[in-house]
């Protein structure tokens, strides 16, 4: 969702914790985030995330 011209991620507080994490890294595959820092870990689920 873009909100004044800025991507906005609105995620729900009474999800589990690894569907938050799903529904992040589903969210994050849509940008170019090579010349941004993330942990091997974070790049590694965002990766690995399926779309729904």
């Amino acid at each position: 969702m873009r909100l004044k011209g800025r991507s906005v991620l609105l995620l729900h507080a009474g999800l589990p914790l690894p569907e938050r994490v799903q529904f992040l890294a589903q969210a994050l595959r849509q940008f170019d985030l090579e010349a941004i820092y993330l942990s091997p870990a974070a790049r590694e689920t965002i990766r690995a995330s399926t779309t729904c």
